[in-house]
């Protein structure tokens, strides 16, 4: 399946240190093919990166901008700052407020995997 990115994510999903994605919904399953792509939804969609595996998925939520939670554990702290940094974002604040920039204050999805990390 497509999934589609940010320009702005392209270079540390090639560089290796963005090695998950948080989508809303459920609808990905481990051992679906990722198609990396930029401009997805526009004729000028083009994928970036070799295409990969879902190794696995957790279950993510955000409740008021702030509280984290990954399979109903509470994310926070070093393990909230590291899954900021390998979701793309140079700190846990960028990636809350990114979240309630664009879905409000309570996101309920999935983080996607296409390496063995989990939390």
């Amino acid at each position: 399946m497509i999934l589609g990115f940010d320009p702005a994510f392209a270079a540390p999903i090639q560089a290796g240190t963005k090695i998950h994605t948080i989508r809303r919904g459920h609808r990905w399953k481990a051992g679906q093919l990722i198609h990396f792509c930029l401009n997805a939804d526009q004729a000028t969609g083009r994928t970036f990166r070799p295409d990969a595996t879902v190794s696995s998925t957790q279950h993510l939520r955000i409740l008021g901008g702030q509280h984290l939670f990954i399979d109903e554990r509470s994310i926070f702290g070093a393990e909230l700052a590291q899954l900021a940094y390998h979701d793309g974002f140079a700190d846990a604040h960028m990636l809350l407020d990114w979240f309630q920039d664009h879905y409000g204050p309570f996101f309920d999805g999935q983080l996607i995997h296409w390496t063995p990390a989990r939390y």
